[in-house]
Order: C-alpha cells, then sequence, then structure tokens
C-alpha cells in the first residue's frame, strides 16, 4: 500500500464529507498538521494492541446476536465503537477517523462501491433497504489503516480458512512504512503462500465520517451495551445514544399493547357461548359481547 496515495485519497475523502455535510464540516488542515507529525512504529503497535484487546469485549456482547461470519455485514459498527473505544483509551478524535471506501484484494475490488453509491446509501438513511456494498475501517494519523472486520470478511469469501483467523491479531493494522503481519493465504488451486497483508489488499478511501453509522443504521442493545463504560463520548454520539434509548423504549411500549391486545383476543376466543362474558357484565357471552 502506497502512503502517499492513500493520504491523498484520504484527502479527497475529507474533502467529499465537506460536500456531503457543508452544515458540518472537516477542517483539512488540520489533517494536514496531524500528517507532518512523527509517528513510529510503537504508536501504531500501541493503537492496534488496543483495538485487538477491546475487539474481544464486542464478540462476547454480540457473538450471540450477531455470531462470527455476521461480522462481515457490520464492519460499520465495528469501526464506530472500535473508534470509541480507542478514544476513550486516550487516543485524540482527530487522529482516528473512521473512513469509508473500496478495499481491492489482489488487485480487484471486494465491494464495487462508488461515491454516488455512499451517498445514495446517506440519503436514504436507516430505513434503506439497499445492500451496504461498501467497507468501513479507521484511518490512524491519516495513513495508518486499523480494519477490525477485514478478516472476517477474507475467511467469508474463502481467501483464508477460519482456522486461520489469529487469536491475537484480529484487528489489521496496515501501512506502507509499518511493518505488516504475514499471513498463510489459500490460493484457489488450493496451493497455500505466505503473503504480507500490505500486498495483498489496497483500502481506497471515498468518505471520512465519523458518524456514518448513526447516520444509516438504527442503534443495536448490543450498541447501547457497549457504551454504557464511555465517558468520553462526544455530544453528537451522546445525543444519537439518547435518541436510539428513546426509540428503542416507544418500540417497547408498542410491544406491550400489542401483547396485551393479542392477550386480550385470545381470551376473547376462548370464552364458551354459555360462559359469563368477559366484560364483566355478569351477562352470558352469547347474549352480550358474542351477540353478533
Amino acid at each position: 500500500m502506497n502512503a502517499a496515495t492513500y493520504i491523498n485519497d484520504f484527502y479527497e475523502a475529507i474533502k467529499t464529507h465537506n460536500v456531503f455535510f457543508p452544515e458540518d464540516t472537516l477542517d483539512l488542515n488540520l489533517y494536514k498538521k496531524i500528517t507532518e507529525e512523527p509517528v513510529t512504529e510503537r504508536d501504531v503497535d500501541y493503537v492496534s494492541e488496543l483495538a485487538n484487546r477491546y475487539i474481544y469485549k464486542v464478540i462476547s456482547v454480540c457473538d450471540k446476536t450477531i455470531g462470527e461470519m455476521g461480522y462481515t455485514s457490520t464492519c460499520h459498527f465495528m469501526a464506530d465503537i472500535h473508534r470509541r473505544a480507542l478514544i476513550e483509551n486516550g487516543i485524540k478524535p482527530e487522529d482516528i477517523s473512521l473512513t469509508i471506501g473500496e478495499v481491492h484484494l489482489d488487485d480487484k475490488p471486494m465491494y464495487d462501491t462508488s461515491k454516488s453509491f455512499i451517498k445514495q446509501i446517506l440519503d436514504e438513511g436507516p430505513e434503506s433497504t439497499l445492500e451496504l456494498k461498501l467497507h468501513c475501517w479507521l484511518t490512524f494519523k491519516n495513513r495508518y489503516i486499523i480494519d477490525p472486520s477485514i478478516q472476517f470478511n477474507l475467511v467469508k469469501r474463502q481467501v483464508f480458512k477460519r482456522t486461520d483467523l489469529c487469536e491475537n491479531n484480529l484487528v489489521y493494522a496496515l501501512g506502507e512504512d509499518y511493518s505488516s503481519a504475514r499471513y498463510t493465504w489459500s490460493m484457489r488451486d488450493g496451493s497455500e503462500k505466505s503473503v504480507e497483508v500490505n500486498e495483498m489488499l489496497r483500502y481506497e478511501p471515498i468518505l471520512v465520517d465519523n458518524d456514518f453509522y448513526f447516520r444509516v443504521q438504527e442503534t443495536p442493545l448490543e450498541y447501547l451495551e457497549l457504551c454504557k463504560e464511555f465517558k468520553h463520548l462526544d455530544a453528537k454520539a451522546r445525543s444519537n445514544i439518547e435518541k436510539a434509548k428513546s426509540n428503542m423504549l416507544r418500540k417497547l411500549s408498542d410491544l406491550k399493547a400489542m401483547y396485551s391486545l393479542y392477550q386480550q383476543e385470545k381470551k376473547h376466543r376462548d370464552v364458551g357461548r354459555n360462559d359469563p362474558c368477559w366484560c364483566g357484565s355478569g351477562l352470558k357471552f352469547k347474549k352480550c359481547h358474542g351477540k353478533n
């Protein structure tokens, strides 16, 4: 992965954000200053280690509902919750960005996404029925990739075997000047070869948007559960979470009302013609609500 190309694409993705959301622009000059800051391999190792440690917390909360292979279709969930966990552990918010775009595997696009498709998903919002044909990951310091869900996707696509999932490195960290780990790659002809992830995957940023998850997804219980421990949520995230809680309570209330009606109707159906009417009038059902 070429760092200069990625950084330029990342800047273009920030500009796309500012076109899509003119009322909530990102400061491109701030990001250019971040690029100039020195970053050591130790810095990337630290962020990668934090993310790898946190993914097991996510799995423990979500496994029963999402399931291992379900993480391939919840990349926006995984990226968002990991970003918030990294900020909670001291990473500056401006240093870690939720990035949406394309991933090329062996120089072939995995998702066939585009800027226009991402805009359509955003326009339709949480009610969209479109398949989320895109990928979300985190960009650290504008040029290092922290990806909590790509490995699950590579297993789903049978690039890696399920047994190849590395217990201590479920979250990939990539970057041209960062020593990427080597993995066994199962070739289509049945053979295997050891490759560096940097050689195998190329990331193409299209949009930078730290609020993408809330824009396109109704917030599930698992997200609310994981957010309970976060003390450094930004105001917008807190507002979105409170809105999600309110919606969930309303839906729960609606479900209870529907269940109550169902129970009443079930009770009515079980009343015999000569039984006392369910309304409490004292009359037989056939002479009261059973007349018709």
